[in-house]
């Protein structure tokens, strides 16, 4: 009885006797005890346990790969076969993290070496953006290549007609854009264009325009220009119609998500109160609306909203001129509960000559409930704006740019709750008699306590605290150590400083 053995768990023994050089070089897959064995230590026991059900797995292996290993060439033609069977969502995902710090044609260029679907992905990733479109014979070739393989003109996403480096002929800029809109018509699913906006004829004016109406646009950076113009060029006489095409066009692109406008502000690139179409109106849903460099007069910030006044996440007003008070606070108010991130740039010239100094209805901010980023840069009154602003719920960036701005109004909002502020950045244009070093050394604790980062006039909280305590870059602290510790010297020093 001592010598007959057991079975637990595992196929019995005969089977385990698939294949005479398996069973020599390996113990069963069956894993076998005797009785003794049954009361041995059980970490023993698990180990042993462990190493059959390895023995097992082998076997079994061994079972699925018998037919390859039989037949000597079944096993390179199935390896070949996979070698070749990458998803395409995976040579995207690899050639898009190649791509991720910024385009980089020579790496796209040896990917494409690797194998013919790395190939597609890198054409792919090289013809999504396409920009230094810099001479009306980089677009022809531009579009010799699209004509060769028609597939790769569905590729395109972004298209940059912006003139970097101010590159273009100025006798050659209106071939340029004629060829450019034969490039927009042969790529339907461009959604992202820009453009610098200048004076064209008549032909090339539909051309353009017409071809940017057809297409998506998801995204559009305008820069306006008032280019001179040369005898070659020939512009329009009349320069209203290429505002009504632009404005015709905005009023097209219902998939418009970003619009970024720049350099509006002089003739003959000015928007008109009295040339936006009345019978129409844009139906895209915004979430960024970037106006730099404007004339907004009238209630052209408001028509350019068009319906996104629950969509709008980003609201950039910098430098523009022509507003009223009224028109802002209205625009504010239609997508303030959705905003996200406000910047305005606008001081009291700015606004209409005719519309009395004073400051922003601090009840406008009351109800950016979902603001988390706010930048102000302005001569007016912020007083009464601090008070609204610093009950904002979950603002995190405030960035005040004033010369009105005491000492006094900041101590008062840094004695608020604040829970959701993170980071504070002030700038101080004039010589206010309240900033003084102490009082700066103060605001640096204040923010300091409660966990926020100060940025005071390109300083931080640390080094505005040193410069009180009068550390310089380098200085052995061992000097002034003792009075550093010492809680009542601030205080301290101030007498001294008073007497």
């Amino acid at each position: 009885m001592s010598g007959s053995r057991s079975t637990i768990g595992g196929p019995s023994a005969s089977t385990s006797t698939h294949r005479s050089d398996a069973s020599t070089s390996k113990p069963p897959p069956g894993i076998l005890y005797t009785k003794s064995e049954l009361h041995e230590d059980p970490l023993l026991r698990d180990l042993r346990l462990t190493l059959h059900l390895s023995y097992a797995l082998d076997a079994q292996l061994d079972l699925q790969l018998q037919p390859l290993i039989e037949d000597d060439h079944a096993m390179p033609a199935q390896v070949a076969s996979k070698t070749y069977d990458l998803p395409l969502e995976i040579t995207d995902a690899i050639v898009a993290w190649s791509q991720a710090d910024g385009d980089n044609p020579n790496e796209l260029r040896r990917l494409s070496l690797v194998s013919k679907v790395f190939a597609r992905s890198a054409r792919k990733a090289l013809f999504r953006s396409i920009h230094s479109l810099l001479s009306t014979s980089s677009l022809m070739r531009l579009r010799s290549a699209l004509s060769s393989s028609p597939e790769l003109s569905r590729h395109v996403r972004k298209v940059d007609l912006s003139n970097p480096n101010c590159r273009w002929e100025p006798n050659l800029v209106s071939e340029f854009f004629r060829r450019a809109s034969g490039l927009l018509r042969e790529t339907p699913l461009v959604h992202e264009i820009s453009i610098l906006h200048i004076a064209l004829s008549d032909n090339v004016r539909r051309r353009l325009f017409g071809a940017l109406s057809a297409l998506r646009i998801k995204k559009a950076i305008f820069d306006a220009s008032c280019w001179s113009n040369s005898s070659n060029h020939r512009p329009s006489r009349d320069t209203s119609l290429d505002m009504d095409a632009f404005i015709f066009t905005l009023t097209r692109w219902s998939s418009l998500k970003v619009l970024s406008l720049h350099g509006y502000n002089l003739y003959p690139r000015v928007i008109c109160p009295s040339s936006l179409p009345l019978h129409s109106f844009p139906k895209y849903n915004l979430r960024m609306l970037d106006v730099a460099s404007c004339d907004l007069n009238g209630s052209i910030l408001l028509w350019l909203l068009g319906s996104s006044n629950s969509s709008l996440r980003q609201l950039n007003l910098s430098n523009v001129t022509g507003l009223t008070l009224d028109v802002l606070e209205t625009a504010l108010g239609m997508v303030g509960k959705s905003l996200v991130e406000l910047q305005i740039t606008l001081d009291q010239d700015d606004f209409t000559p005719a519309q009395p100094p004073r400051s922003i209805n601090p009840k406008v901010f009351s109800s950016l409930v979902k603001l988390k980023t706010l930048v102000i840069s302005t001569d007016m009154e912020t007083t009464t704006l601090l008070d609204e602003i610093a009950h904002l719920p979950l603002l995190s960036f405030l960035g005040l740019n004033c010369p009105t701005l005491a000492y006094s109004k900041i101590e008062r909002f840094l004695q608020e709750d604040l829970q959701s502020l993170r980071d504070l950045s002030l700038d101080l244009w004039g010589d206010d008699d309240s900033w003084t070093c102490y009082t700066r050394f103060l605001a640096a604790r204040a923010c300091r306590t409660k966990g926020v980062d100060l940025l005071l006039d390109g300083c931080d909280g640390l080094e505005l605290e040193d410069a009180w305590f009068g550390i310089g870059a380098g200085m052995d602290l061992s000097e002034v150590w003792e009075d550093m510790e010492r809680l009542d010297w601030p205080v301290r020093k101030q007498a001294e400083l008073a007497q």
